[in-house]
């Protein structure tokens, strides 16, 4: 038996030994990293967002919304592309009169297409307005949906081909050919087209037709917003920053507390263990296989700590509300664990470095108290 063979060994019979003890190291550690792994997902939560509210070429793009009392087919002339969509809060009586968010969306949609269990839209079902839909997982699951069943939106049957499992679309999606069908007049819906122009300077000229053409094409067109899309993408991105700078900024601060304290846990299981770290270097122990030892402890506590925090943190998440503000995926897990790993490998390196340098005996010497 080699030499790392029989260390671990010996450290898995200690740990056995004084279960209890490690018990509370690896309570102590996971208290410790709960909060940068909360942080962790919640960055990921507002980097999705950020990337579902934005698309290539959004610097070229206008935004017109405008209420209207039916749907108008927006044209522009000098438009590269259009899109348009509906929303609207629909009433289901089934659900106990819970109002759910209708979003009817075109073949044209420029924005990144929700993760989806299932299928997505074909584009002759956008086109030609097929009945279908996609689902939020969370309405799914709270009333036993499953894919190709129907659901009733105003008193029209839609087959669910798929589930949304992102957090940033809670409702229905439809094509919004199949919207203007079922709701037929456009009182109560807001409208929002894209319009991308082909160039950046075209878009002054693209507003002032877009804001000409809504009225003219729609009937009781109330115009109520056009935005620019630059400021939208500039807007999206200073959030997205400020939003980082935040979360990484307690994350820091709590990786920093964690080591302080851990630390100083640390130091005192050393002193408590100097005899026993004296009778192994009295039998042939070298103070690297000492500082081995213990860096493989601390190693092994982290991932069963970093194991526990990743069980429990969306059960936790849930039970105080904020599960919708975080996403908890392989991409988190990964920095997570990496974050987790080399902030406690730091802690054991510091530590050992600190280990004064004693004589055997010194080591082997019981202390009072």
């Amino acid at each position: 038996m080699n030499r790392v063979n029989y260390q671990f060994r010996q450290m898995l019979f200690k740990i056995r030994y004084r279960k209890r003890e490690y018990f509370m190291y690896i309570i102590s550690f996971y208290l410790g990293l709960l909060l940068p792994a909360f942080c962790l997902a919640n960055i990921r939560a507002a980097d999705q967002v950020i990337y579902f509210t934005t698309f290539e070429g959004m610097e070229s793009s206008v935004q017109i919304d405008w209420f209207s009392d039916d749907f108008p087919d927006v044209k522009i002339e000098g438009a590269e592309s259009i899109s348009v969509s509906g929303y609207y809060e629909e009433d289901f009586v089934e659900w106990g009169h819970q109002y759910v968010s209708i979003k009817g969306i075109d073949e044209s949609y420029m924005y990144p297409f929700p993760e989806v269990k299932g299928r997505i839209f074909e584009d002759y079902e956008l086109k030609e307005g097929r009945k279908v839909c996609l689902l939020s997982q969370k309405y799914a699951e709270k009333h036993s949906y499953k894919e190709g069943d129907l659901i009733s939106i105003h008193n029209v049957d839609f087959e669910i081909i798929g589930f949304i499992k992102d957090n940033i679309y809670t409702g229905i999606l439809i094509p919004y050919a199949a919207m203007k069908e079922v709701y037929r007049s456009g009182n109560g819906i807001q409208f929002t087209a894209m319009i991308l122009a082909e160039n950046k300077g075209d878009k002054e000229s693209m507003i002032e037709k877009a804001a000409k053409a809504i009225p003219d094409q729609g009937k009781n067109a109330e115009i109520i917003g056009i935005t620019d899309g630059e400021e939208l993408y500039r807007l999206s991105q200073e959030t997205r920053l400020r939003w980082r700078f935040a979360r990484g900024a307690i994350a820091a601060a709590s990786i920093a507390f964690f080591l302080l304290n851990e630390g100083i846990v640390l130091m005192e299981k050393i002193k408590k263990e100097q005899p026993v770290i004296g009778v192994h270097m009295a039998v042939g122990a070298t103070k690297r296989d000492v500082r081995r030892s213990l860096l493989l402890e601390i190693l092994i506590i982290t991932l069963l700590a970093s194991g526990l925090v990743l069980i429990t943190i969306l059960p936790l998440a849930k039970l105080f509300g904020v599960d919708r503000i975080m996403i908890l995926d392989m991409a988190v897990i990964a920095e997570f664990l990496a974050v987790a790993v080399s902030a406690c490998e730091l802690l054991g390196y510091v530590t050992v470095r600190k280990m004064r340098s004693e004589q055997i005996a010194a080591l082997m010497k019981m202390r009072d108290g």
